[in-house]
This record gives structure tokens, sequence and C-alpha cells, in this order.
């Protein structure tokens, strides 16, 4: 049995030059480095220029004022405005990090009661990189109540093929194929992330065995919420999806449910 002061097995994010050397020499993780396929690409001067991964890439660009020809062909770059990293979610050819990705894909899998209340089946997911700023004494990760998620395997992959074989990995669930439809797509950060994902509904069938291939993160089943009482939590991607869910099925309106309007909420 363990106490709160022994330490436990946890994923977490550290700057990578604290990560043991041993670590990296050993053949399993030398493997696993070259699996992951993360490598530096080049400007013409020979400069690091950005990095890809299997999951994207990170380039240093500038935003810049321009004069741009109809076709999208840039003329002469008249203004400089501030420089960022770009990030592409998605699949992209790592010989040609400039291009952009295939679109990642999340589902949101609905149930309807006897009552015709729409019902959302979730997942937990642990969130690494992300850190609670309201309260200075937590470290970074937290866990979320999400929707499945999950990359394209495949450049140029069908993201309705990518969440379909999600479903099976995170949730172990079967949907009516005929009823998964595309209702929008959303972004994770405006500023810096170039692609948009594409948000899907589908109607549970029923639940199946998973099916795990070791090539996305592992998340656990969560509980089945009625829309309108899903967490809303820290994931903007997780809200946005709900939203589009919401939305899609006219389940929004314009007039708070207390009657009491916005000056007294």
């Amino acid at each position: 049995m363990t106490t709160e002061f022994e330490p436990v097995l946890k994923t977490t994010v550290i700057p990578f030059h604290e990560v043991p050397q041993e670590l990296l020499e050993k053949p399993e993780n030398a493997e696993k480095i070259e699996k992951n396929g993360h490598r530096v690409f080049f400007a013409p001067d020979g400069k690091v220029e950005g990095f890809t991964s299997p999951f994207g890439s990170s380039r240093h660009v500038a935003q810049v004022g321009a004069m741009v020809k109809p076709d999208g062909q840039i003329v002469d770059v008249i203004r400089y405005d501030f420089d960022q990293i770009d990030r592409t979610d998605g699949k992209v050819d790592i010989n040609k990090p400039w291009e952009h990705a295939t679109p990642n894909a999340m589902v949101v899998v609905l149930e309807e009661s006897k009552d015709g209340e729409l019902l959302v089946h979730s997942v937990k997911e642990p969130r690494p990189f992300m850190f609670d700023h309201r309260n200075r004494n937590t470290k970074r990760g937290m866990e979320i109540v999400g929707i499945t998620g999950k990359w394209a395997k495949k450049i140029g992959a069908d993201p309705k093929l990518t969440v379909l074989e999600g479903l099976v990995a995170d949730m172990g669930v079967d949907v009516d194929e005929n009823s998964v439809q595309v209702i929008g797509i959303h972004n994770p950060n405006r500023a810096w992330v170039e692609t948009c994902n594409e948000v899907y509904v589908a109607r549970f069938r029923s639940k199946i065995n998973r099916v795990l291939d070791g090539t996305h993160d592992v998340v656990s089943e969560g509980e089945v919420y009625p829309l309108g009482e899903f967490p809303a939590g820290a994931d903007a991607l997780v809200n946005s999806a709900l939203w589009l869910t919401a939305k899609h099925f006219n389940c929004i309106s314009s007039k708070p449910l207390n009657n009491k309007g916005i000056l007294h909420l």
C-alpha cells in the first residue's frame, strides 16, 4: 500500500534535456524515437526551420504585410508584424513539411432516452501538458472528461474512418455507420494551429471489445451524460464539439431557462 508521500508512476512533461541519457541509449527507446519520427527540417541557408512528427509539424513563421496576387502568389513582402510557431495537427509528409496536414477528427456518440433526451457517451483522458493556473500548488497534468478524438494514421485519410477506428480503440462501442455525419470543424488554438479538426456525431448501437493498436493514447471509459449536463471542462475542443452538437440538434435557446435574464444571473 502506498501513502500520499510515496512517488507513483505518472505520465508527465519535462524539458527534453532533463531526460536521463541512459534512457535514450536503451535500444527499445532508440526504436521508439525512430518510430516517433521527430525530424528537423532546414531553410535554404541551412538553419533549423522547424520539426515534423507523426502528429504534424512545428514551423517558425512570421506574420507580414505582403502584396498578394488573386492566386495567392506573394509578389512583395513590405511589412513585418511578428514571428511565432505555426503548428499543423495531423499527418504530414515529412519531405514536405510546409504542406497542410490531414485533419484529425472527433465524434460525439449519442443515445436517445425514452423521453427524447440526448445522452452522450464520454471518456476520461489524461492531459499531461495542461496546467490549472488557478491552483499554483499543482503540477502540470489534468484529467479531462472528453469524447473520442483521433489522429489520422495516413496522409489523406478520410476523417470519418479516423473516428470509426477511434471508437473501437477508445470507447469499445459500435455505432450505426449510417448515422455518422460531420457537423462542423473547429480549431484548438487559432493563434498558432493551422489545422481545423472535423467534428462528427454518431448513434450508439452496442458495446464491443476495445482493440488497442498502440498508435493512440490510451483513455478510459467515462460515464453517459445528458447533453445539457455534460461537464464543462478545460478542454476547448471537447466544449466546442458539444456546443456544435447542441446547435446541430437545435438544443440551444437564446432565452435563459431560469427566465431571470442576463442582468440577474
